[in-house]
């Protein structure tokens, strides 16, 4: 029980935007992926995503035609 607990408690609501880094435009349809798990999301339209992820986790970033990425978080939590 405690250990759920504390796993609970260090998840983080992330927020952001994927961006064309030629010319700053939106990327939709990018795939968000908190690496080690199968919690994952999708960008919209004007390439924003939210997504629940470990505060010291990774994202993963994937799209046909781009490269994939990946985002150490490092989410200070109070």
């Amino acid at each position: 029980m405690l250990l759920l607990s504390a796993v609970a408690f260090s998840q983080t609501n992330v927020t952001g935007k994927v961006t064309d880094s030629k010319d700053g435009s939106p990327i939709q349809g990018v795939t968000v992926t908190v690496k080690g798990s199968r919690t994952a999301a999708q960008t919209a339209a004007d390439g924003m995503y939210s997504i629940s992820a470990p505060a010291n986790g990774t994202l993963i970033f994937t799209s046909v035609g781009f490269g994939s990425r990946e985002l150490l978080l490092q989410i200070n939590l109070l």
